[in-house]
């Protein structure tokens, strides 16, 4: 939901899948952001635990948006959620070491 929104054709495109990193480019507009959320949940469910997980965008914009070049600050859809996973998955495995005491 981070990523900026003019059109939504950017925000539209991002795709989930297991395994291996998708490749396809889906450019239809979701400006609220529910078709990618849609396909990450369904990809999430059928992926394993020791799957890695990957979360792509290929628009060939979207790099640039990244790094800066929309007037928003850098980092304001990967970066930025990257480390919002790592503190989650921080939280996550000290309270399942707490509640193994």
């Amino acid at each position: 939901m981070d990523t900026p929104v003019k059109e939504g054709t950017l925000r539209g495109n991002w795709q989930t899948q297991h395994v291996n990193p998708s490749l396809k480019n889906d450019s239809r507009p979701s400006k609220a952001g529910s078709a990618p959320l849609s396909r990450a949940r369904k990809a999430l469910k059928f992926a394993a635990m020791h799957e890695a997980v990957f979360f792509t965008n290929n628009m060939p914009y979207a790099e640039a948006i990244e790094n800066g070049w929309f007037a928003r600050a850098p980092g304001v859809m990967v970066a930025k959620n990257v480390l919002r996973f790592r503190q989650l998955l921080t939280r996550e495995a000290t309270r399942q070491r707490r509640k193994k005491k």
